[in-house]
């Protein structure tokens, strides 16, 4: 399979190389190819041509032959040639038209010579074989009927006839190609029916048996009173070359629109933009979904830089350095960048790859851009929860654990302001406990505000549904009290209720100072930390009164317990007390018999001392 680089490099190395001026241009007549010799006659550069129209750039083309041939060949997809005279360079030309899929290619010579050399060839016939055998085409006469008077010597130079002036019949049957017999007999039969230009293109024999393409033209002398044809005065041009290039172009050409087709479709139905900058850092190429996204069509964005479609100068001014650094190192990069806006936030990744020519230096520098918001979104929710979790383990005070939440909220959002707010349901108004605020931004901490105020949108929360207004002023729900929010520096809102038994208790509040459109990715994010956050603050705070409970409780044990433990000492000591009494009245009583047997024997002693 031929290498397709290689095959364009071949093509335009004919194109260059040929004496003949060439240039082609599509159908919008614009200049699509001029070679070195067109650049020359038409005095312009190829650069300052290419992608300008024939119409505006040679204005003096309007109202000639060669504009009546241009259009003929391009609304009629036939071949033409004409030999006209061009007054803005005083100068004969000799063209050949020929139609392209998408457009149309001329070849042209300066015929001027060859004009000026036919006039002064009517005035001497000795002049006249002089400057034919000069002139480098086949010249050929015949008369009305087509037999043939004159040859000049780049006949038999040509095809090495030596025989002597023969029908133009019987030279199309001996030396023409077999495949080009028949519309080359055909066209001639119809010119010396109707007398209209003889004008075709075949193939001639060689002296060495080598068949090259050849344009056959010829002009009928008309007889001037009755205007019946006198001669045919004709000329066969040799355009091997031209033709070669034509087919090669051709061929190059629809190997080029299959490729085209090819990387079209792929890149029309790819999410990712595709685009390629030239060296001077325009658009060469853009994908459906960038001009989509532009807001623009092919015309009106391809040859535009980066400013001039609209983006931001920092991101112009990237896109300028990278540019070069891609010309410079021939080396791809690849980076990421994010973009805010009342779209949201959105981040993109993209590379940039040199694209290199056939010699080796880079021609252009292409690129792809893929949205990976979704993909950096949950990476950063992930990132919060995982802080989120991890304030949850370290922090036991409530108040700690909302403002360390709203932190990480709003540094994950990249928003203004995330508090955590009290509701009186029946007053509907809010008291903000806490809140974090960006540098800049107003603290709400431990002031109320009624709800009303901002809206009606307390309806919803009361319903248990998380409130998103991407603007307040356009939201239907809070335009007419944009004012409120705005004095607080507030342009979107979002709000989730926190309920218990069904009545609204408490509100995270997310606000953002400039209009800014929430995605689901980030109303998830915050009802989820939202959630997190009052769990775990309701943990805390159950925590909080069971501590209290327990230590109050073991105060009360305490105290009972001394209670009883003095309660015991008094028992104690009664029972003690009691114990001695037993004891003393056990002895009080043996005493007494004790001493009752005494004093009975005392009493006795004494009764028989009286007695004697």
């Amino acid at each position: 399979m031929p290498d397709y680089k290689t095959s364009l490099g071949s093509a335009e190395a004919i194109l260059e190389s040929i004496t003949d001026g060439f240039f082609s241009v599509d159908s919008a007549w614009r200049f699509t190819y001029v070679n070195r010799q067109a650049s020359i006659v038409l005095d312009r550069c190829a650069e300052d041509l290419l992608g300008k129209s024939i119409w505006e750039e040679y204005p003096g083309l309007n109202g000639t032959e060669f504009e009546a041939v241009y259009r003929r060949v391009m609304s009629e997809k036939a071949p033409e040639y004409c030999l006209s005279y061009y007054p803005d360079h005083r100068r004969w030309y000799e063209v050949n038209c020929y139609p392209a899929e998408a457009g149309m290619s001329v070849y042209f010579r300066d015929a001027t010579a060859r004009v000026e050399t036919e006039e002064r060839l009517r005035k001497s016939e000795t002049q006249f074989r002089l400057m034919t055998n000069a002139i480098p085409q086949i010249i050929w006469i015949t008369d009305q009927t087509g037999k043939l008077e004159y040859f000049n010597q780049q006949w038999p130079a040509y095809t090495g006839a030596t025989h002597g002036l023969i029908d133009l019949g019987e030279v199309i049957a001996e030396y023409l190609h077999p495949d080009d017999q028949a519309h080359t007999n055909a066209a001639w039969q119809h010119s010396k029916s109707t007398g209209e230009r003889f004008f075709c293109e075949h193939r001639i024999r060689s002296i060495s048996g080598e068949y090259r393409w050849f344009l056959a033209l010829a002009e009928a002398r008309r007889d001037a009173a009755a205007g019946n044809v006198l001669r045919w005065f004709g000329t066969s041009t040799d355009i091997n070359e031209q033709k070669l290039t034509s087919q090669a172009l051709a061929e190059l050409s629809a190997e080029s629109e299959r490729r085209r087709r090819l990387y079209e479709t792929f890149f029309s139905n790819s999410p990712d933009f595709a685009y390629v900058f030239d060296l001077d850092h325009r658009f060469s190429y853009a994908n459906e979904v960038l001009l989509k996204t532009w807001g623009k069509t092919w015309d009106e964005a391809i040859g535009k830089n980066c400013l001039e479609l609209g983006y931001e100068p920092w991101h112009a001014a990237m896109h300028d350095r990278e540019i070069e650094l891609v010309k410079a190192t021939g080396k791809s990069i690849r980076g990421e960048v994010p973009f805010e806006g009342t779209f949201g936030r959105r981040v993109y990744d993209y590379i940039f790859f040199p694209v290199f020519g056939s010699d080796g230096s880079v021609e252009a520098v292409a690129g792809t851009t893929r949205d990976v918001t979704d993909r950096h979104q949950e990476k950063l929710r992930t990132d919060a929860l995982i802080r989120l979790t991890d304030a949850i383990r370290s922090m036991d005070r409530p108040q700690d654990l909302i403002f360390a939440a709203s932190q990480i909220l709003g540094e994950t959002l990249r928003t203004n302001r995330v508090g955590y707010g009290a509701i009186d349901p029946e007053l509907e108004t809010v008291y903000v406990e806490r809140d974090w605020t960006a540098p800049g931004m107003q603290s709400l901490s431990d002031m109320l505000y009624k709800f009303r105020e901002f809206g009606s949108y307390i309806d919803d929360l009361k319903l248990g549904r998380c409130v998103v207004i991407h603007d307040v002023g356009t939201d239907p729900r809070t335009m007419r009290d944009a004012h409120s929010f705005r004095s607080l520096g507030v342009e979107a809102v979002v709000n989730v209720p926190v309920l218990e038994q069904g009545k609204l208790v408490a509100v995270l509040l997310v606000h953002h100072s400039q209009p800014r459109r929430w995605t689901d990715g980030e109303v998830a994010l915050i009802s989820e930390a939202a959630e997190r956050t009052r769990t775990a603050s309701e943990r805390l705070r159950s925590e909080a009164r069971l501590r209290q409970i327990n230590e109050t409780l073991e105060a009360e044990v305490a105290a009972r317990t001394q209670q009883l433990m003095a309660s015991e000492e008094a028992l104690r000591h009664a029972q003690k007390m009691e114990a001695v009494g037993q004891l003393t009245g056990g002895l009080a009583h043996d005493f007494n018999n004790l001493l009752g047997g005494i004093m009975s024997s005392l009493e006795l002693a004494r009764m028989k001392i009286a007695s004697g």
